[in-house]
């Protein structure tokens, strides 16, 4: 059971990127049952589809239930924060070759989506939004200096495991 929503546009430095997820039957039951059961919690995959990696060092912030969420907010302490997804400089053996390409990154959101209050787990009681957030890797890096940043990515999906 998964549902599954793709992007309009690629995230950037300047503009972060919101997904609805609308998620059905079994899935929708896990989500609000968070919490209730004796047993372990269901896994709720959380899955970033065709995210390419940047030419700039950035970090991607991913939150749940968060549109709002900017460069200024506090990981620490932010309700829904998920997780960041970084990129690492890679070496190839083939000539010429850079290293770019699109990749799928994994996650977790049940643990997240049940620290939050039953009432915050759905937007309108049927919704999930997903807030992909680019920052510099480095706090001290001026976003002006890394230049236009663009990172192309697919959508994104969340699975019932």
């Amino acid at each position: 059971m998964s549902v599954e929503t793709r992007a309009e546009r690629p995230l950037t430095l300047d503009e972060p990127v919101t997904l609805r997820l609308a998620p059905s039957g079994e899935l929708l039951e896990a989500i609000r049952g968070l919490g209730l059961g004796a047993g372990p919690p269901p896994t709720l995959r959380l899955t970033l589809l065709g995210l390419e990696r940047p030419a700039a060092e950035v970090t991607v912030r991913v939150f749940v239930n968060r549109p709002g969420a900017s460069p200024a907010t506090s990981i620490a302490d932010a309700p829904g924060y998920v997780g960041d997804v970084g990129f690492f400089p890679t070496t190839s053996a083939a000539p010429g070759a850079d290293g770019a390409g699109e990749s799928t990154f994994l996650m977790d959101l049940g643990p997240v989506l049940a620290e939050l209050p039953p009432e915050e787990r759905l937007i309108d009681g049927r919704f999930l939004d997903v807030t992909l957030l680019a920052v510099p890797l480095r706090e001290a890096t001026d976003p002006e200096d890394l230049g236009e940043v663009e990172i192309p990515f697919e959508g994104v999906r969340l699975s019932l495991h």
